[in-house]
């Protein structure tokens, strides 16, 4: 195997341990929906502003590298991946359909 290929190999794994690291920090990451905002603009009136479905009007999701610690989880108490925090409601809020 050439240099290049190694040092392609461990840049890669370094990438890999710093974005699981932070993961485990930051586990969430603005909303992809409404950029962070919490509120989407309504485009059939014009104007208006309506919350955010994806987020439930909180502007912040979780990561998929977090969601995928989650599911590797083996401490079966798991005390160091439970979120504290979610942003989501458990019942978030529903558009009245008239």
């Amino acid at each position: 195997m050439s240099t290049a290929g190694t040092f392609l190999i461990l840049v890669a794994i370094g990438y890999a341990l710093l974005y699981a690291l932070a993961c485990l920090i930051f586990p969430f990451r603005a909303c992809k929906h409404c950029h962070g905002r919490g509120t989407r603009q309504n485009r059939l009136i014009g104007g208006g502003f309506r919350q955010c479905t994806r987020c439930a009007g909180t502007g912040r999701a979780i990561r998929p590298g977090r969601k995928v610690l989650e599911k590797l989880n083996t401490d079966p108490s798991g005390r160091w991946s439970k979120i504290t925090g979610d942003p989501r409601p458990l019942t978030p809020r529903r558009r009245r359909r008239w």
